[in-house]
């Protein structure tokens, strides 16, 4: 059975990860520079039973390196790889624009089931890292759940101490005051217990890996690894691939792979990349 430390170290994990894949605020560009970044991702994977390790060592020896982790960022996701090997997924639904919107929707209609909205990165939810954060954020609503729905009534959504610190502070915009909203399509009713609170958390990250973040991130790793010039994003990058296959493995599910070798860059001259 998920244990709340689990939760919890999920939670870490992920935002840890989505930090590293969006630009960098003063406080990550610190927690890089000092290797702080690195010390949490060990610990949220050592507490995390069969989670993938060996590639964390390394990101910490990486990041160390950075003296500017915000220049650095910008040079690793320049204009050229941007446009060869983009972080948005919608950029390889394929060519059909309909296709590109629909998917971009159904992205973004995950986060409105929770009150949330991209905010930064151009205001794509479609960003890997963006991904990556609602991930940590429903494993940080899990983990919450005993403090959220203390007398069986879903209390508003507030930031629970550490754990939920990354719902105010990374690409999406932090939970309205309604409280917590039904499941990733808004169907299912508000949650009344913290078994009802937990469920929900566990269908709504189920889909998301399926239908999103669990077959895009390997699919971009590969790709991503053929373009980058930056060995820190793609130990960063392929971490990710490593964590979403280990996580969707434990779940019992497997993801929907939608995407194509080549992606569609809207604004590119000559169409596709």
């Amino acid at each position: 059975m998920q244990t709340r430390s689990e939760a919890v170290g999920r939670a870490v994990l992920y935002g840890s990860l989505s930090k590293l894949l969006l630009p960098p605020d003063e406080e990550t560009a610190g927690a890089i520079r000092c290797g702080r970044i690195g010390d949490e991702l060990e610990a949220a994977l050592a507490i995390l039973p069969g989670a993938p390790r060996g590639r964390a060592e390394r990101i910490w020896l990486f990041a160390r390196d950075t003296e500017d982790p915000e220049a650095r960022y910008f040079r690793a996701f320049d204009h050229a790889l941007v446009g060869t090997a983009p972080p948005f997924e919608t950029e390889y639904s394929g060519s059909e624009p309909f296709l590109r919107t629909n998917d971009l929707g159904d992205v973004a209609g995950f986060y409105s089931a929770w009150g949330l909205r991209a905010r930064g990165v151009k205001e794509r939810p479609d960003h890997i890292g963006v991904e990556a954060e609602f991930m940590s954020f429903l494993a940080q609503k899990e983990a919450a759940a005993p403090d959220l729905v203390p007398s069986g009534i879903v209390a508003p959504c507030e930031d629970s101490g550490a754990v939920a610190r990354r719902a105010s502070a990374g690409g999406l915009r932090p939970p309205e005051r309604g409280g917590v909203r039904g499941g990733a399509s808004g169907s299912e009713p508000p949650p009344r217990s913290m078994e009802d609170l937990v469920g929900l958390c566990t269908r709504a990250a189920d889909r998301f890996l399926v239908e999103h973040l669990g077959g895009f991130a390997p699919f971009y790793a590969e790709r991503f690894a053929r373009a980058a010039r930056d060995a820190l994003y793609v130990e960063v990058v392929r971490l990710l691939a490593d964590v979403v296959t280990w996580d969707m493995k434990r779940r019992g599910i497997e993801a929907e792979h939608r995407h194509r070798s080549a992606p569609v860059v809207v604004g590119v001259a000559g169409g596709e990349a």
